[in-house]
């Protein structure tokens, strides 16, 4: 992407930020995906509210990072350990979500590579994720940064209908994100 960006830790004041982007990214991502009442009950001023608790005091071992475009933070990640059960020495790439005006610009590689080295950095050997089924957009992102299916699925029962979910995962021998600065 031409122009300045920067990627550092989220905190509590980037919460409207990151719910504002995340709530436009899944009205895109998930709109022939989730059922539409799903998506039209998601209410963007309770996920800022959520945001803000969950920034400022996070669960144990999760990072959550933001990329910022003119200082104003336009997606977000978060990555730690592995909520399932997995093997010793995985973590997890919890979630990863762009506003959709940054879409297919960079953005979202350079977050997801700094993800990468986050998990890499907290002494993670192996990562995966979950996509949900039909997102081939995120599918083909994840195989462009060297991630695969490796034929696990999951239903996400969290949601109503149970989301099917496929994991995609990698070993991580990726080196760390270099640093840009925006000045």
């Amino acid at each position: 992407m031409t122009g300045e960006w920067t990627i550092r830790p989220a905190s509590a004041r980037d919460a409207a930020d990151v719910a504002l982007s995340q709530f436009l990214a899944w009205q895109r991502a998930y709109k022939e995906i989730l059922p539409p009442e799903f998506l039209a009950a998601m209410d963007p001023g309770r996920m800022t509210e959520s945001w803000r608790k969950a920034l400022a005091d996070p669960v144990p071992g999760v990072r959550h990072l933001v990329v910022c475009v003119a200082g104003k933070a336009v997606g977000w990640s978060g990555y730690g350990p592995a909520r399932d059960t997995a093997a010793s020495g995985t973590g997890e790439l919890q979630a990863i979500n762009l506003h959709p005006s940054y879409w297919s610009r960079g953005l979202g590689s350079v977050l997801f590579r700094a993800s990468e080295a986050g998990l890499a950095e907290l002494g993670y050997e192996r990562a995966y994720l979950w996509v949900a089924d039909g997102n081939e957009r995120a599918a083909r992102f994840y195989r462009r940064q060297g991630w695969s299916a490796d034929g696990v699925s999951k239903e996400d029962g969290r949601l109503a209908p149970a989301l099917l979910e496929h994991r995609f995962s990698r070993v991580l021998n990726v080196p760390p994100a270099p640093a840009r600065d925006a000045s």
